[in-house]
């Protein structure tokens, strides 16, 4: 049997494993617990940017990704932040002789942190950035050229399963709105109207106004039934 189809095979495995994940959280728990697998390395986590702030969700070990969401959030520095914010593959070889990063090193150092390597993936669908897979090893250039390309691969299977666990979510989200709140349902006929979007846009754009305002999805229902408008909208969506 060939490399190639025994990758097949084993990726196959891993596009059935995480599709059939019972919601967002639970995918995400699975994508690092596989990805950990996968490589054999000592730590999996996944981040993704909210509000120019790192947030994490889901490691293996959450007491070290615990520390290290500190240091990211404190440095703004290291191969997770440059992954989420160039939306590429970084890799560190040895954080002892790290150079790019030096308050990151100087953090993690004093952790007392074990881990030395580091390979971050950009979990991306399209133009959409979902966040970034992180694995870390105890060894330092851990991460071959191979062990790279393997990641890589797996960080596609994992972006995916993700999107779609996340589009998912957000049609549960839209029914029980739907099913509880003549407002919101309201304010979505608005907005399809004016936007001449689906009901799905709409709902993706109250539920975007309101992270973003940090204000609750009736609130801003609430505004675009009485004033027609979504609060503080600069344009329409995508179509």
């Amino acid at each position: 049997m060939s490399t190639a189809l025994d990758l097949a095979q084993v990726f196959a495995i891993v596009a059935h494993d995480l599709g059939e994940q019972p919601g967002v959280e639970a995918t995400t728990c699975k994508i690092v617990h596989l990805a950990r697998q996968s490589v054999n390395c000592d730590m999996a986590a996944v981040w993704h940017l909210a509000h120019g702030e790192v947030r994490l969700d889901a490691a293996t070990d959450l007491s070290t990704a615990s520390r290290i969401s500190k240091v990211l959030a404190a440095t703004r520095q290291g191969p997770a932040w440059a992954s989420l914010q160039q939306h590429a593959v970084v890799r560190l070889e040895d954080l002892h002789n790290e150079q790019r990063w030096p308050r990151y090193r100087e953090m993690m150092l004093a952790e007392a942190s074990p881990l030395r390597a580091v390979v971050a993936y950009p979990l991306q669908v399209a133009d959409r950035n979902i966040g970034a897979l992180v694995l870390y090893s105890q060894s330092p250039s851990f991460f071959t050229d191979e062990l790279v390309s393997l990641g890589s691969l797996f960080a596609c299977h994992a972006a995916i399963a993700l999107d779609s666990a996340q589009s998912l979510s957000g049609k549960d989200h839209l029914q029980v709105a739907l099913a509880t709140n003549r407002t919101i349902g309201m304010a979505l006929g608005i907005l399809m109207s004016e936007y001449k979007i689906t009901k799905e846009a709409a709902f993706d754009m109250l539920r975007a106004a309101s992270q973003n305002l940090h204000r609750k999805l009736h609130d801003i229902a609430e505004e675009v039934v009485t004033t027609g408008v979504l609060p503080e909208w600069v344009g329409p969506p995508a179509s």
